[in-house]
């Protein structure tokens, strides 16, 4: 592996000898950007930056930034369980979705706007102007939350002359959409534009019981814009915009049963209750509910540059956004009512600003100074409750873990639990959260030019955090709030199923029949009862003891201790000094090659879910002041582990603050036809943040150190006149080096340390070639095709004991629940081979037809495995979107 590292460096410098003798003056496509915060041609930034125009974006029909990726091969969109839990990943790193209190590593801006979720970042924007991706660590001019790279997302400005378009198109599942723009003069110093646009589209997964599809469109987007411009010296830009998402979404699928699927059949009355496993693609969805998606996100935003002279600028950046979601979705994912609902429902509001001065001399000296305020309120209720099939499926897992007919004892002898109220209808379990969080950050560049060829550049940001969180419970689970090693009717379960296994020990369960192995012969009544008083109470309550372990694993709701408390006291104050180190050295008036050293931060994020629960040291002391509720009652095992009574391990309150460190060389160069940029680095993540499910839960993490070597190559050639490529190729080894305490399936921990991270394609490769034509009569044409590429890669380490094969060996099941566990039918790994076309004709006078398809070959593959919510064995899956295609008329004018 040194020496392939060892290659991919030289390859850099390698690549710029090469080139150097071909270059000439006249490829005059410079690309401008603004990644340092400066406007700069791509080929000085010293920054490893991807960027996507906006001929691009219109041609190759990429209508939000899931549809980025198809572009990028550095950046990974996914969408989860609803349309507005999507995670952006850039270098194989990222995350944010699921859970309101976790930012994204990712930052994501809009006209210089930080958008503190991913969710309000997808919407269709008119007037794209490009799309470019820093990739790694942007901390220091970004701040907090920009650990593994940011997304800058520019729009066109309001014009002083008068253009715009409409446009229409259809496809196929009774897809409609339609956009429109225009912006204009109001006076001789102020100019405006308006766009907005609709969206909407029938889904691509079926429902097993009719009804509407899912996966489908149903979106609007409207913006409006002013800018002021009052004296050479002065300009002053207003933004307003407002999107909707209404959709049914998301469709699962199973990729694996087990035997826990023939439980459920049984209940069932003998029919399964998923989608085919051999069949995933066939995008059937067996749910009995609707999932519901909405969103409502808006927001008001003012950039004001003030020139004094042509030396300073003074830029202010002032926006308040707001945005509200909500998702209900059938948490099971089967056609059974297990879990009649899972709701969703979180409001975000949002205020930031941004003060910077940015010189302009012409000297050799250059800097930035500025400051960024950002004040949030977080607000969030979930709510998730038992069905009405969901006491027969507890009956049936409580008799393969060897205690059959045991709620009903339960019931029976235990006084303060009700008849019939184990597993009930309607059983509800509701929490609310709240978080504020306030950051400031001071932040500074020094640009210092040696001689006419090198510029060294130094940066430095200070990032301080404020949080406070609270959340609370309402729990109407009995059983999951139940002390099953001291329960009373526990207990006489326990003494009536000895008392039936005198003399034939082997129809105990696995787990009683070892216990009783320990007394070195088979009891009988009769030497029972002549066992003396406490081995006679030691064997019942190691019994017990045992069937209430196996039993433990059934409370899927157990309670929230809420927060804050006599000691967690709910906030965090954090701060960190993040720097960078470049140097930029021009070999030629078209090749710069570059070295660059930065950190990267991400402050700490709070578990805001139903399963927070308080970190082992905060539980410590919170037993003993007597503070911790009974079924909160733990021991702490050999490896200094919390055992506790509910349902898995203690997940943490907050995750640890994430910091980057990234050692980058790079090249870029342009030639006579073409550009080539290069980037090989090595980043190092210490305290990842990782947020895993395991089947019945999130587990709120941090990965102890996590590094990954890399290359990155882009560029665009233009092959013929009329012939264009754009290319990038990407490059990721990356490895866990230190992960000790690695969430494991069924709960518990485990070392990952020296293996590699799921879902991290090796290669990655994006192609896009343009043909472009002129006619004789002022008729001009294009065809365009994109082509994207993806290794095979481990979908989810989260399903299996090794965390590097996502099948399980039946052979080594421990569990009565895990007999019988299937192989994958081949899923376990994700590749892709995408292809997008389209083609288009434009006319003098300024209409336009588009005929367009997306992933047109049907690659089938999924986004994302997990497993099942509550049914041991079984895995469940996103799939991709299969090819859709339709035609857009537009018109310029």
């Amino acid at each position: 592996m040194i020496k392939t590292r060892s290659l991919l460096a030289a390859s850099t410098v390698a690549i710029a000898t090469m080139a150097a003798p071909a270059f000439a003056q006249d490829f005059d496509d410079e690309i401008i950007v603004t990644a340092t915060k400066r406007q700069t041609s791509l080929q000085d930034t010293p920054v490893a930056v991807t960027v996507t125009r906006a001929e691009t974006i219109e041609r190759a029909e990429i209508q939000d930034l899931i549809d980025l990726q198809s572009v990028v091969p550095s950046l990974r969109v996914s969408q989860l369980q609803a349309s507005t839990q999507t995670d952006f990943v850039i270098r194989g790193f990222g995350n944010g979705a699921n859970n309101p209190g976790i930012e994204p590593s990712v930052g994501v801006f809009i006209d210089g706007v930080y958008r503190s979720r991913s969710a309000a970042s997808i919407g269709d924007l008119p007037k794209l102007e490009r799309v470019e991706v820093l990739a790694g660590p942007q901390s220091t001019l970004f701040g907090k939350n920009a650990s593994a790279g940011v997304v800058s997302v520019v729009t066109q400005a309001p014009q002083f002359d008068s253009q715009g378009y409409v446009e229409a198109g259809i496809g196929n599942y009774d897809l409609y959409q339609a956009r429109a723009y225009y912006t204009g003069p109001i006076s001789e110093n102020v100019a405006f534009s308006l766009g907005g646009s609709i969206q909407q589209r029938d889904g691509y997964t079926k429902r097993a019981n009719g009804g509407k599809n899912l996966n489908d469109r149903d979106r609007i987007n409207l913006r409006g814009q002013l800018l002021f411009e009052p004296t050479d010296d002065l300009s002053i830009r207003l933004i307003g915009d407002y999107s909707r998402i209404d959709e049914l979404c998301c469709g699962v699928v199973t990729a694996r049963t087990s035997v826990t699927s023939n439980v459920l059949a049984g209940i069932n009355g003998g029919t399964s209750v998923y989608s085919d496993p051999t069949q995933p693609f066939d995008r059937v969805f067996f749910g009995n509910k609707t999932p519901e998606n909405k969103l409502d996100d808006y927001g008001f935003s003012g950039q004001v540059d003030y020139d004094f002279g042509d030396d300073l600028t003074l830029t202010s950046i002032t926006a308040y956004r707001e945005n509200d979601s909500f998702s209900d979705i059938d948490a099971d994912f089967n056609s059974l009512d297990l879990l009649d609902s899972q709701e969703r429902d979180t409001n975000l509001e949002t205020f930031t600003q941004e003060l910077r001065l940015t010189s302009n001399y012409d000297g050799p000296f250059n800097f930035q100074v500025g400051g960024f305020y950002f004040d949030e309120s977080v607000k969030h209720r979930e709510s998730i409750g038992y069905g009405s099939d969901i006491r027969a499926y507890a009956e049936t897992l409580t008799a393969l873990l060897g205690a059959p007919s045991v709620l009903g004892t339960i019931e029976t002898f235990d006084p303060s639990v009700d008849a019939g109220s184990l597993f009930a209808d309607n059983i509800r379990n509701d929490e609310f959260f709240t978080q504020d969080d306030e950051t400031y950050s001071l932040f500074g560049t020094v640009d210092y030019e040696i001689g006419d060829r090198l510029t060294l550049t130094g940066g430095l940001n200070f990032t301080d955090v404020s949080k406070k969180v609270s959340g609370m419970a309402t729990n109407t689970d009995p059983f999951s709030n139940l002390i099953l090693a001291t329960n009373p009717g526990l207990n006489v379960y326990t003494q009536g199923a000895i008392q039936q296994s005198f003399g034939v020990p082997a129809t105990l369960s696995p787990i009683s029949a070892a216990f009783l192995s320990t007394f070195g012969a088979p009891l009988t009544a009769a030497n029972f009862g002549g066992l003396p008083g406490p081995a006679q109470a030691a064997f019942i309550s190691g019994t017990q003891a045992s069937i209430a372990n196996g039993l433990t694993a059934l409370q899927f709701l157990p309670p929230l201790l809420a927060f804050p408390n006599a000691v967690e006291s709910g906030e965090i104050n954090d701060n960190k000094v993040t720097y960078s180190l470049r140097g930029n050295y021009e070999v030629t008036e078209d090749l710069s090659v570059y070295a660059s050293y930065s950190t990267g931060y991400k402050s700490p994020s709070f578990n805001l879910s139903r399963d927070s629960r308080p970190a082992i040291t905060d539980a410590v002391a919170l037993q003993s002041a007597g503070l911790l509720p009974p079924n909160y009652n733990f021991t702490v095992d050999g490896s200094g582990q919390a055992v506790p009574n509910i349902n898995g391990a203690f997940t943490g309150r907050f995750a640890d603050a994430e910091d980057a460190t990234v050692y980058e060389l790079g090249a870029k160069a342009q030639f006579s036809r073409g550009t080539i940029n290069v980037a090989v680095f090595n980043q190092t993540l210490e305290n990842f943040q990782t947020n895993d499910f395991i089947g019945t839960k999130f587990v709120l993490g941090n990965a102890g150190e996590t590094e990954v070597w890399g290359v990155e190559v882009n560029g665009r050639l233009d092959i013929l006149d009329s012939l264009t490529a754009d290319y990038a190729l990407t490059y990721l080894d990356p490895e866990y080096t230190d992960y000790t305490d690695a969430p494991a399936p069924g709960g518990g921990f485990r070392d990952l340390s020296g293996t590699k991270p799921a879902n991290i394609s090796e290669i990655s490769l994006s192609l896009g070639l343009t043909y472009e034509h002129d006619f004789s009569n002022g008729m001009t044409g294009y065809v365009r095709g994109d082509y994207q590429y993806e290794d095979s890669v481990l979908i989810s380490s989260s399903l299996s004991p090794d965390g590097q094969q996502a099948s399980v060996d039946s052979g080594s099941a421990t569990s009565p629940l895990s007999v019988g566990v299937a192989e994958f039918p081949g899923y376990e790994n994700r590749s892709q081979n995408l292809v997008n076309v389209s083609a288009g004709l434009e006319f003098e006078n300024g209409l336009g037809v588009q005929f367009w398809g997306r992933n047109i070959f049907g690659d089938d593959y999924f986004t994302t495995l997990f497993p099942g919510v509550a049914q041991f064995g079984v895995v469940n899956g996103y799939p991709s979107a299969p090819a859709t295609y339709g035609v857009n008329v537009r018109k310029e004018f």
